[in-house]
Order: C-alpha cells, then sequence, then structure tokens
C-alpha cells in the first residue's frame, strides 16, 4: 500500500525540499534549494499517492518504504 501525500511531503521537507510554487488543482511544485531539483505532488495530503508515482520516488530518492 503507498502512503499518503502528507508522508511523502515530510520526507521531501526533511531533505531540504522546499515549497516553490502551487500548481493547478491539488499539484504543489517543490524544489532542493542546493541542487535545482524540481518534483510536482499532486493530491490532498490525506490522499494516497498513486502506485506509478510511489515506485518512481522510491527509485529516484532510493527509499524503503
Amino acid at each position: 500500500m503507498p502512503p499518503r501525500v502528507r508522508e511523502i511531503v515530510a520526507r521531501l521537507k526533511a531533505m531540504g525540499f522546499v515549497i516553490v510554487r502551487r500548481g493547478k488543482g491539488d499539484h504543489t511544485i517543490y524544489e532542493h534549494p542546493e541542487t535545482g531539483q524540481k518534483i510536482v505532488i499532486d493530491g490532498s495530503p490525506d490522499h494516497e499517492v498513486p502506485m506509478p508515482v510511489w515506485v518512481k520516488l522510491k527509485k529516484r530518492f532510493k527509499w524503503k518504504r
């Protein structure tokens, strides 16, 4: 079962990502100030992250769960 959006956001903030701006709908754009990496997270904090997105995030950041 994939985690909720709020758990992903907490991990990103712990890694140093900050909110750049809000997108359309529930999209939020985060950026790491030092590396310039950007990531877009979709959904309200209570929604589950879709499984394909969760798999891509795990590979990109080498997360276990």
